[in-house]
């Protein structure tokens, strides 16, 4: 899609519909329809009353199901401010019983979710900080206009790795570890300042 963002809007259209088509085409690999199958398995288990019922949930997807529904019931009981960090599993023991939750996963401390779990430790302000902070430097990125090569790779970079946290946060909660922490931290902070050495550039000839 990088590549086209010079052709006109329905070549656009064409190369996401082919991409559409090559992801979709994937399904008829074994290995790939074996996990399709297993994740539509899996969540017709979670739906079904009398699975939800037992003490166990054998499935990962149907664990993640539970441990987002666990959250986001903590978060309703505290909208502003949420429970603290690493507050989530000592809340969901003590009221798993009034939450409705499956006894299999009190044992876990993460949701598997960044947005539910910055909703259910930090409140709304968290989630809020959370997507400024994932999505401030894809704006900036986009804002900086600029011919050379190194440059469009910097933002290209910028947007590439912010939106990689952005989808991959709706299955896992990176931040609550350090290791995705300093990196996303870190690389973007030092892309984002070369950044801003460009447009500093940019002023004086702009004036001119």
């Amino acid at each position: 899609l990088y590549l086209t963002r010079g052709q006109s809007i329905w070549k656009k259209i064409a190369a996401f519909g082919g991409i559409l088509l090559l992801l979709s085409s994937s399904y008829l690999l074994p290995v790939v329809k074996v996990r399709v199958d297993y994740a539509i398995k899996d969540i017709s288990y979670y739906v079904n009353p009398d699975y939800q019922q037992q003490d166990s949930i054998r499935f990962s997807i149907g664990q993640r199901l539970e441990l987002w529904k666990a959250g986001w019931k903590v978060f309703l009981d505290n909208p502003l401010t949420g429970v603290g960090v690493g507050g989530f599993q000592d809340v969901a023991r003590a009221n798993f019983e009034r939450y409705q939750l499956n006894k299999a996963i009190l044992g876990n401390k993460y949701l598997h979710n960044q947005y539910i779990t910055a909703l259910a430790t930090r409140g709304a302000p968290g989630l809020i900080l959370l997507l400024l902070v994932l999505c401030i430097p894809i704006y900036i990125a986009i804002s900086c206009k600029s011919e050379q090569s190194e440059m469009r790779t910097i933002t290209l970079s910028v947007i590439l790795i912010s939106l990689t946290y952005v989808i991959s946060s709706f299955a896992e909660d990176h931040f609550e570890g350090k290791s995705a922490t300093m990196f996303f931290s870190v690389l973007i902070a030092l892309l984002l300042a070369r950044i801003s050495v460009e447009k500093s550039r940019q002023v004086p000839n702009s004036s001119q």
